[in-house]
């Protein structure tokens, strides 16, 4: 069975304001939001989940061990990054996280400068990877996926 759940990009919540272009449609999905054929992982989206998730941390290790299984089923047509993910819940286990919806993990992201301009947050529901949203809080700073992983790739810290 195929678990992909749309936690609302760029609602309330404290995911932080949504970008010109993401707000929410009458269908439940951003306006601009891309339907995809089911992809393959993409290297970056695999990429900051590995920086987002902590090694150490019980929750985040069961949460890197679904990455493998996950495929992304949309992205936001903004270009901000933001993915709906999917997997088939019967090849891994959930993350001791409980039922619903979840913010399994969140990072600031910092630019060299110091300067906060977002954040990227992994949402599960009912235990599993269901999205990644990369939140802009700057009209000045591009926040995107790829500026993100620079970012986290980077270790700079808030």
């Amino acid at each position: 069975m195929m678990s992909s759940v749309m936690p609302g990009h760029g609602s309330g919540g404290g995911a932080g304001p949504a970008r010109d272009g993401c707000l929410p449609s009458g269908t439940g999905r951003p306006a601009r939001y891309r339907d995809l054929m089911i992809e393959r992982l993409p290297a970056d989206v695999s990429e900051v989940l590995a920086l987002v998730l902590d090694q150490d941390d019980p929750v985040h290790a069961a949460l890197r061990a679904q990455v493998p299984h996950l495929r992304v089923t949309g992205r936001c047509g903004c270009g901000c990054g933001t993915a709906d993910l999917a997997l088939d819940t019967r090849s891994v286990e959930p993350a001791p996280v409980g039922a619903g919806r979840f913010v399994a993990a969140e990072a600031v992201l910092t630019t060299e400068t110091g300067e906060c301009p977002g954040k990227v947050l992994v949402f599960t529901e009912d235990g599993y990877l269901s999205w990644l949203e990369v939140c802009s809080w700057s009209d000045d700073i591009e926040v995107d996926l790829a500026a993100a992983r620079a970012w986290l790739r980077a270790g700079h810290r808030p």
